[in-house]
């Protein structure tokens, strides 16, 4: 009788444990799915780009530096070369009055038939503002936008996915993302990128 209570206790035991790894596994799944950025829904780029970016982002530093790279040659590799977005992690005001944010690239790189640009922008939360990338080589310049809407704690900049078609020619280009709103407006740092 009392063999049996045992055995039942420790079945009791086992199934608990396993419900409970299970709804974590479930957990992480459904984290990583919403959010885009952990493996397995991320790019590796990606995921070593933000996490770099928010440690910045928190600290005093003039901007957000990130250093993506991939490992797919068909994709390119992002070096972050200019580190002078003009902020100090402050509230602080531009000459036309408005606030100036940071804006932080966390991906870039040829997916499919599109160069896609993905960023946000720190120090303020907001729907409405207008993200735009602009890539430039030499005197040849090509630009898009999309809109900035809120994410918790940052705006969120919009995926802008460029048509490989509007590129002239392949090689190094430097790409710079800025944010306007009616209240702020920031500019990442400059960016060697390869197409």
């Amino acid at each position: 009788m009392d063999i049996k209570r045992r055995t039942s206790r420790g079945k009791k035991i086992t199934i608990t444990v396993i419900i409970i790894i299970v709804l974590a596994a479930i957990g992480y799944v459904g984290y990583a799915y919403a959010t885009g950025s952990v493996w397995p829904f991320a790019h590796q780029s990606s995921v070593k780009s933000q996490q770099t970016t928010k440690k910045t982002a928190a600290s005093t530093s003039p901007s957000p530096s990130a250093s993506p790279s991939s490992s797919d040659s068909s994709n390119t590799a992002t070096k972050q070369q200019d580190e002078s977005s003009g902020t100090n992690g402050t509230d602080s005001s531009s000459s036309s009055g408005l606030k100036t944010v940071q804006v932080a690239v966390t991906y870039s790189s040829v997916t499919g038939n599109n160069f896609e640009i993905r960023s946000f922008v720190s120090g303020v939360v907001e729907n409405g503002g207008t993200c735009t990338a602009t890539l430039s080589q030499g005197s040849q310049v090509v630009t898009q936008a999309s809109s900035g809407t809120i994410n918790s704690s940052t705006t969120q900049c919009g995926t802008i996915d460029i048509p490989m078609s509007k590129f002239s020619s392949a090689g190094s280009w430097s790409l710079v993302v800025t944010y306007k709103s009616s209240t702020s407006s920031g500019t990442s740092g400059s960016m060697e990128v390869s197409l």
